[in-house]
């Protein structure tokens, strides 16, 4: 390389000195004709200085110019504006120039070449050459100077080029042209073209023909096979050159572009291989330029923002996102200049950023979670940007609904504690009421007691009116809502009380509380009506059906409170139907796990009722099934508190990212051990990462001092992960699970366990 550079100096040296040493003046002229330098020659042929020379053109009206009949020569017709215009060379024009030192004219005999870059064919300069000349041996002077001068020029130009007589024999040919062409030190001057490379196609020797006979011909990319088989790509053009007004042969202009073809063609492939990449993205991607033009995209992208597709591309920030309002998850609208794609644009780069868009015509709202980053070139400099998004309104939804979950579940053991440690029915009632009005996140609430000797219900305890009337209300069984839902056993609702045909005789007691809807529940237990439960809001409700169904526990609680006031004796027949409420909303939870994350559904399930049946073989029974099973269902409850970036990673999970993943069962501890019924079942969502071994999370527990609970459900947590199929790979062959848990006997696995697992697997 330090060769190749010091041989490169030299040629330019050289040039250098063969450019201000020629006794022919030599001008470079730029595409828009002013003078950009000078040889000494030309200077003192001119009459003036370098300085005075450079930016003129031409058109400088300071030029005096004559034909050498005496007539002004116009700058119009100066051989530059000629080459320029017709893109040839023109050579032979005979000029007088007036000199301003010696006060006269100078013939001059004047050759003006047209040089090109040569990828687009752009004309970037002029050389022009002149020299002084005897009118008597300006022909013959002229042609010798003329040829020398080209020579010299060709062979050392930076470019490929070769100048060749009408026989195609090589007149001249530059160095680089020798070197693309694997010339090497041969001398070609005077050997015939197709002498030197037979391989030529008659097409080609054709094309040589037309320039000869005055044609100028070119070709942006032509593959050039040569004798020992290999495949160049090769730019060209050719031109006649001229000597006495005819043609004395052509000159090639020439470049081996093979890298640059190969470099297009594995940009092209580069190309389809992003776009097949960005096509099996589920996440939405944006890439922009550098003005927030986005310039490529995802078909996810399109679903993500809910938009035709061809809305989409080369549309600016401003257009493409015209019909939606981004706000920040506490509401707060985000100016333009803080969503994703400016950020990116100022060079910040963030991860897991939420924004919560709203269409502006249908006021349908989504979350999307954002990753982004600018896009810069090898200068480090902001090219551009690249924007992924994932919606994570259905994870956000089902996250939102297992922490509903937690806390129905807290509230249901709050009231069942009420019930147990108190006789006090009002006490109990109170409490019961304050977690209807808490968790259903109604106004007001309002417990009517049944007096089967007055057949009557009467006021028992309320919640969140305004007004008291409310604590004198009687009302007759059948008498209004709450008397029919007592009367029929079934749950009265009205959506909109001044929309709705019945009328309400506890109107004008609510008049002043403004309430809109309203539930009323019959409270039922042991097949008796005990009381209504009546629940209004001052808003419309639009319940789901989780919503309805905790409504109907809590109205079964309140019975049961209610019962075990009156009967103390039934108490432990209704803590078994609260034992299944628990139960049923511990399933429900589970189940909201899967329905967060899809890739894993069933395996809660599975896993659940194969520990179970080990559990059986193990002789355990009784509670101790039990709380196996409520383990088990919420072993991987933990995962609620893993960033979504991070449980559903496509790739491999950084050493950063497994500290946090590892701590999902320090999380399922934090979040169940609040709850004094799920106490006895945390050994399986705490320990079931531990291994026998002590290299397992989160205490690094090490043989039985892991419980056995948890060593008998890790065996069958593996098993269910490995049989299973992922997005990423197909589930194993139940032999090769078989072998891997056989392996990891007495390291990962407690031996015992996985002798009990192979033994029930082979039954």
């Amino acid at each position: 390389m330090k060769r190749e550079n010091n041989n490169a100096d030299e040629v330019h040296h050289l040039h250098l000195s063969l450019f201000e040493n020629m006794t022919v003046g030599v001008v470079y002229q730029s595409a828009d004709g002013k003078i950009v330098t000078a040889n000494k020659a030309a200077q003192k042929i001119l009459g003036l200085s370098l300085e005075q020379l450079q930016g003129r053109t031409p058109l400088d009206p300071h030029w005096c110019a004559i034909h050498e009949d005496g007539s002004e020569f116009p700058g119009s017709e100066h051989p530059w504006m000629l080459a320029s215009q017709t893109a040839k060379s023109v050579n032979d024009v005979t000029m007088g120039v007036f000199n301003p030192k010696s006060k006269a004219y100078t013939w001059l005999r004047i050759n003006s070449f047209p040089q090109f870059r040569d990828k687009t064919g752009i004309l970037t300069n002029i050389i022009t050459t002149f020299e002084v000349i005897d009118r008597q041996k300006a022909a013959e002077e002229n042609s010798r100077s003329q040829e020398l001068t080209l020579k010299l020029f060709v062979e050392y130009a930076p470019a490929a080029i070769a100048m060749f007589d009408t026989q195609m024999r090589y007149i001249a040919a530059s160095r680089r042209y020798l070197t693309d062409y694997r010339l090497g030190e041969i001398n070609v001057i005077g050997r015939s073209h197709y002498e030197v490379f037979p391989e030529i196609s008659d097409e080609i020797k054709k094309v040589h023909q037309r320039c000869i006979a005055g044609e100028s011909i070119k070709e942006d990319q032509e593959p050039f096979l040569r004798m020992d088989g290999s495949l160049d790509w090769v730019r060209w053009e050719v031109h006649p050159w001229y000597q006495k007004g005819e043609i004395g042969g052509i000159i090639l202009f020439t470049e081996v572009i093979t890298d640059q073809i190969n470099l297009l063609e594995e940009h092209r492939n580069s190309r389809a291989r992003l776009q097949a990449a960005l096509a099996s993205m589920n996440d939405a991607v944006m890439i922009t330029d550098l003005d927030g033009k986005i310039i490529d995209f995802n078909d996810a992208c399109v679903t993500f923002h809910k938009s035709p597709r061809g809305s989409v591309c080369s549309k600016t920030l401003e257009e493409y996102f015209a019909w939606v309002d981004v706000y920040n998850p506490n509401g707060e609208i985000i100016p333009m200049s803080e969503w994703a794609i400016p950020r990116a644009l100022r060079g910040e780069t963030g991860n897991n950023v939420e924004f919560v868009f709203r269409r502006k015509d249908t006021g349908e709202t989504w979350i999307g979670n954002f990753s982004f980053a600018p896009i810069r070139d090898i200068d480090e400099k902001v090219t551009g940007s690249v924007v992924v998004a994932r919606d994570v309104t259905d994870h956000k939804a089902a996250e939102e609904e297992l922490r509903n979950q937690v806390r129905r579940l807290a509230s249901l053991r709050t009231i069942d504690m009420a019930i147990s440690s108190s006789l006090d029915l009002h006490v109990t009632l109170n409490v019961v009421l304050e977690h209807v009005v808490n968790q259903l996140n109604v106004d007001a609430a309002v417990i009517l007691l049944y007096e089967p000797k007055s057949n009557e219900l009467v006021y028992a305890a309320s919640r969140g009116f305004v007004t008291t009337g409310i604590s004198h209300l009687r009302l007759k069984l059948g008498e209004d809502y709450a008397g029919q839902a007592a009367l029929n056993r079934r749950t009265v609702s009205i959506s909109n009380f001044e929309k709705s045909e019945r009328t309400f005789s506890k109107g004008a007691l609510l008049a002043e509380e403004n309430f809109v809807s309203f539930y009323a529940v019959p409270l039922l237990a042991k097949g008796k009506i005990n009381g209504v439960l009546e629940i209004f809001h001052r808003t419309p409700l639009n319940p789901k059906p989780d919503w309805l169904d905790y409504m109907e526990t809590l109205a079964g609680q309140a019975s049961i409170a209610i019962d075990s006031g009156q009967l103390f004796d039934g108490l432990q027949r209704t803590n078994n139907e609260l034992l299944l409420a628990y139960d049923a909303t511990i399933i429900g939870w589970s189940k909201a796990m899967d329905l967060r994350d899809r890739e894993t559904e069933g395996h809660t399930e599975r896993v659940t009722d194969l520990t179970i049946d080990l559990a059986r073989v193990a002789g355990m029974t009784g509670d101790q099934i039990a709380n196996i099973r409520r383990g088990a269902l919420l072993h991987d409850i933990g995962k609620l508190g893993v960033p979504d970036s991070i449980l559903f990673k496509p790739d491999k999970l950084t050493e950063e990212e497994w500290v946090i993943m590892r701590k999902h069962p320090q999380f399922a501890y934090d979040l169940l051990s609040p709850v004094e019924y799920l106490k006895p079942a945390l050994d399986i969502p705490y320990c079931h990462h531990e291994k026998w071994d002590g290299t397992g999370y989160p205490r690094g527990l090490k043989g039985k001092e892991i419980p056995f609970e948890a060593r008998l459900f890790a065996v069958v947590d593996v098993w269910d992960a490995l049989c299973s199929d992922r997005p990423y790979r197909a589930g194993w062959p139940e032999p090769k699970v078989i072998n891997y848990i056989h392996d990891q006997s007495g390291t990962h696995f407690d031996p015992k366990a996985v002798q009990l697992f192979m033994n029930f697997m082979q039954k």
